[in-house]
């Protein structure tokens, strides 16, 4: 049985994708505007199927960390998660740059559940579940 902090992760993983899936089709255009406006990504033929296609792309290897570590207790997809994280934050300035819209909030937002996420990942029945050892106290599993 899977502990409550695992529990509580997956459930806000789901709401985290779901606000990236918000932010992404808010910003779709801003961001297709952008690529386009570089000569050579436009000589590629980059365009929107290029810019589906890598959010799609994104949005399969973060299922797959979600698999691994809330139904198969991976610690190393854990570990690879905090990694992923610990690069975005590289983009947490920007978000303070020019002035707030909905999708900059949505963002900070999404940084704050995975911050709340990798948090539960520490959690005492979460390490257990990660170590596969036998919990020590019955109530903190379903």
């Amino acid at each position: 049985m899977r502990p409550n902090s695992i529990i509580k992760f997956e459930q806000l993983f789901f709401v985290g994708l779901v606000l990236g899936a918000i932010a992404f089709f808010m910003n779709f255009d801003a961001a297709l505007a952008e690529i386009q406006s570089d000569p050579n990504v436009t000589a590629l033929g980059m365009g929107s199927g290029a810019l589906i296609g890598m959010y799609l792309f994104g949005l399969a290897i973060n299922l797959l960390l979600w698999f691994f570590i809330a139904r198969k207790g991976s610690d190393i997809a854990k570990w690879i998660y905090i990694v992923f994280f610990a690069i975005g934050l590289i983009g947490l300035p920007a978000l303070f740059l020019g002035g707030f819209d909905l999708t900059k909030i949505l963002g900070l937002i999404g940084f704050a559940i995975q911050a709340f996420m990798i948090y539960l990942l520490f959690q005492p029945d979460a390490k257990s579940w990660f170590s596969k050892d036998d919990p020590s106290d019955p109530e903190v599993f379903n």
